[in-house]
């Protein structure tokens, strides 16, 4: 009967969020279920509503912590889901046109069989943001990077390399250009 009530009362909260946010809140919401992963990402990229785009990220499996500001483009290509593909903390704000890439492999062409770039082209993994993260427009993170805490990565940046915490690169590939001041950061 708990259960019964609390489902109840569920579903009356997002009725009554989406009379505040629109007839698309409600129909995501309600019915996330009907789409695969990948549809409800592109659909996200698409989406000119933040609430909606953070909503259809979060139904396709993408774990977003509090606070979150993710643009309009910003593209999660890779199906990994546990661990997912991609991780953001508390306080991300990533810009528009950023591409994430989880997984990453040539197809059917014959130079995934090539010994010497077996190693470079085929990669899976998740890529994770920690937490006050700033990714610049239309930087592209690749699989297993770790973007640490308090990290800023500049427009336009190739993110192949886990980067540490504080830093600011840029670039291509990105490189370290600067390193913070950990406690000024943490004092904000």
């Amino acid at each position: 009967m708990k259960k019964i009530i609390t489902n109840l009362f569920d579903i009356g909260l997002k009725i009554r969020t989406g009379l505040n946010e629109g007839p698309k809140w409600i129909f995501y919401s309600l019915f996330w279920w009907c789409y695969p992963a990948t549809i409800l990402r592109n659909k996200a990229a698409n989406c000119v509503n933040g609430k909606i785009r953070i909503l259809l990220l979060r139904k396709s499996g993408i774990p977003i912590e509090k606070d979150c500001k993710i643009n309009y483009g910003t593209l999660i290509l890779g199906m990994a889901k546990r661990p997912p593909a991609v991780t953001f903390g508390k306080r991300v704000a990533v810009a528009p046109y950023v591409i994430f890439i989880s997984s990453s492999y040539p197809g059917l062409s014959k130079l995934g069989e090539h010994p010497e770039l077996k190693s470079m082209i085929q990669k899976l993994g998740p890529i994770v943001v920690e937490n006050d993260c700033w990714i610049g427009a239309r930087s592209i993170i690749f699989p297993n990077v770790k973007i640490g805490k308090g990290s800023i990565v500049g427009a336009g940046s190739i993110v192949r390399d886990n980067i540490p915490p504080f830093s600011v690169v840029a670039g291509s590939p990105a490189k370290i250009i600067r390193t913070l001041n950990s406690n000024v950061v943490n004092n904000l």
